[in-house]
C-alpha cells in the first residue's frame, strides 16, 4: 500500500470525528482514492456535481466548516472560498518520505 493511500482513512476518520468540521469532501479523479474515501465516509463529489455546485450558488456549504481531504491545486477550495465558514485543505501527495 502506498504512503498516500495510507494516510487517507486516518485523515478522513480524524475529520469526521472533529467537532470543528461539518463535512469532509476528498475530491480527486482518481478511482481508487474515490473508493477509499467513500469507504471511510467522506462525500467525493464528480465533475458534474461540482459544476452544479458552482452554476447553482447552492447554500449547502454556507457557514459551514468543510474539509477538502485531496484537494489538489485547490480549484475546489476556490469555490468554496466565499461561502464556507472555514476551509480545510490537506493534500496528501506531497509526502515528505
Amino acid at each position: 500500500m502506498d504512503r498516500v493511500v495510507a494516510i487517507i482513512p486516518a485523515r478522513i476518520e480524524h475529520a469526521l470525528a472533529s467537532k470543528c468540521i461539518d463535512r469532509v469532501i476528498v475530491s480527486t479523479d482518481s478511482a481508487r482514492y474515490r473508493d477509499i474515501a467513500l469507504q471511510y465516509g467522506a462525500e467525493v463529489p464528480d465533475k458534474e456535481t461540482l459544476d452544479k455546485l458552482q452554476y447553482t450558488k447552492t447554500d449547502i456549504f454556507k457557514g459551514k466548516s468543510v474539509a477538502d481531504i485531496g484537494c489538489g491545486a485547490g480549484a475546489f477550495l476556490v469555490f468554496l472560498k466565499g461561502v464556507a465558514m472555514n476551509l480545510v485543505a490537506i493534500e496528501p501527495s506531497r509526502l515528505v518520505p
